[in-house]
């Protein structure tokens, strides 16, 4: 089960619950103690995972990535500069240090040196101000409006930033934690053009291998992933299935290995079931 929780980092971002059909040894599931603990996580293996709905683009600024079902494959594709931790605490990610000045309506962001998009690209400076400008701070954007007190983004250095704001913002490290903080390759971006929500190339731990609407979208393992030996599984296949006792019976007919849902009859439902063992792995507070 450690596997599958790197790969769900930012879980409690979203909603939902994810349960995991593993094979008992028992008799089935008897009660909701936790499982015991199988030790440390090993390298290999593919995940099946079906998801409440589709999304129409997976580029940060242009698709819907505030479903659970989009972000749970977002968080898959892209890294955010700042992340929650398990405390709710704001902690740097890609980025190495967010630093306000007195008055917080400038914020310093310093990112970790060495890391690469999935095209080999750095994430560099010139990248989070391409970003902004292009994929954000534009008519038409999803996320226009969640950063309307962003009035540009200067570049320092190779690796530093600063975001100058139109008024004091304390909070202002959470919107890096959302898809105005998840930066996507330039390089992708401008050779795919219109059709890059179809390609998307960030920093996260896999990578895309095929995308076909509506039906699966399959990722792989990213080699050059910046956080050392992560992530351990070999990829992930994520399918839409918006019919929630579809769902249900690709989990128990083994056709899926997890599976998200909302609803709190079909957590029950589940944890009832005997001819298999469920453990939920991820839910938000």
């Amino acid at each position: 089960m450690k596997q599958i929780g790197l790969i769900y980092r930012s879980a409690l971002l979203s909603v939902s619950l994810l349960f995991v059909a593993c094979t008992p040894e028992n008799g089935g599931y008897v009660d909701n103690a936790p499982p015991a603990d199988p030790g440390p996580p090993v390298y290999g293996g593919q995940l099946r995972v079906a998801l409440e709905g589709e999304t129409n683009n997976w580029l940060p600024g242009r698709g819907n990535h505030v479903a659970p079902a989009a972000l749970t494959v977002a968080m898959a594709l892209f890294d955010p500069l700042v992340r929650l931790d398990h405390e709710g605490q704001f902690r740097p990610y890609l980025a190495e240090s967010v630093t306000p000045n007195e008055s917080y309506d400038q914020w310093t962001v310093r990112l970790r040196p060495g890391v690469v998009f999935h095209d080999g690209t750095p994430l560099d400076a010139d990248a989070i101000k391409w970003n902004f400008d292009n994929l954000h701070k534009r008519q038409g954007s999803v996320t226009f409006g969640s950063i309307r007190d962003i009035d540009r983004v200067e570049v320092i250095d190779e690796l530093t930033v600063v975001y100058h704001l139109t008024q004091t913002v304390v909070p202002f490290p959470d919107m890096l934690t959302r898809a105005v903080g998840w930066p996507v390759s330039p390089t992708a971006v401008q050779q795919y053009g219109e059709e890059a929500g179809l390609y998307p190339v960030g920093t996260g731990p896999f990578k895309l291998v095929s995308w076909r609407r509506d039906d699966r979208l399959v990722l792989e393992r990213n080699e050059q992933y910046w956080r050392e030996g992560l992530p351990y599984l070999d990829g992930i296949t994520f399918r839409p299935l918006p019919d929630e006792d579809a769902r249900v019976a690709s989990l128990i007919s083994g056709d899926m290995d997890a599976i998200q849902t909302l609803r709190q009859h079909i957590v029950d439902r589940l944890r009832r079931m005997s001819d298999i063992h469920l453990h939920p792995v991820c839910c938000a507070a």
